[in-house]
């Protein structure tokens, strides 16, 4: 994940500095100012959370060495209790999961159109695939088909098969990791990257968000997405009556 990490971070002064992301001079000439300046504000806003989320791990890693060498001044030291405290609290840091806070899904934004024949993009999607069929009682295969479909994703957005892998990607976040926020955001970005994706994305980005998720302002606006833009036509309709439902509750 440390190099997802360091990808994110070009990425993010990528979009600092160039304030809209990935928009050519064509598509540049047809956005409205409002619409640039939408962009350039999301392109700021991931550049700075990539910024702090590498400084809190970088403080996280400090913190851990720290205490290693306090152990380690306490043995010397011939201090039992004190040694005894510092590798009880090491031992509880040690349990504790470090949250990914970083999403490349997120950091790319909403508004690439990868539209590349990729060899290595291909080559990463074929094994991706091998490892997500594979009979997987653990989810260790499936954990090892979502790394390689996130490799895709940050090293070769602009490949045809982007879209897919986000698909692929929200499907492992939603049923295995159980990282429903993730999933949420993948499945978006599936529809958002690929306007005539074959997958249901829109409907399973919805009810990610309503059923297990349970941000219910975020999944009123995407079953508002699935009443207008849902390939299964006959969703449209239970879409509308949730969205609606939502609304009429405040969100």
């Amino acid at each position: 994940m440390k190099s997802l990490r360091i990808v994110g971070l070009v990425i993010a002064v990528m979009l600092l500095t160039s304030g809209i992301w990935m928009l050519g001079a064509q598509e540049r000439e047809t956005l409205t100012k409002e619409q640039q300046l939408a962009k350039a504000r999301r392109a700021q806003h991931a550049a700075t959370e990539l910024l702090l989320v590498e400084r809190t791990v970088a403080s996280r890693k400090e913190y851990l060495k720290s205490i290693k060498e306090l152990a380690a001044f306490y043995e010397k030291a011939k201090n039992p209790f004190k040694l005894k405290m510092a590798r009880k609290e090491l031992g509880t840091l040690a349990k504790v999961e470090p949250y990914q806070y970083s999403v490349i899904g997120e950091t790319l934004g909403p508004d690439i159109r990868p539209n590349k024949h990729i060899p290595e993009a291909e080559k990463i999607y074929k094994e991706a695939r091998r490892y997500h069929k594979l009979f997987d009682v653990s989810g260790d295969n499936k954990r090892k088909a979502l790394k390689l479909y996130l490799k895709l994703i940050s090293t070769h957005h602009q490949s045809l098969r982007t879209s897919e892998a986000a698909y692929h990607a929200a499907k492992i976040y939603r049923h295995t990791v159980r990282d429903h926020y993730r999933a949420v955001v993948y499945f978006e970005r599936t529809y958002q990257w690929d306007s005539m994706t074959e997958f249901t994305a829109r409907r399973e980005a919805a009810e990610t968000c309503y059923y297990d998720l349970k941000d219910n302002g975020w999944a009123r606006r995407l079953y508002e997405v699935c009443q207008k833009e849902a390939h299964d036509k006959g969703f449209r309709g239970t879409a509308k009556a949730i969205a609606d439902m939502l609304r009429g509750q405040g969100h």
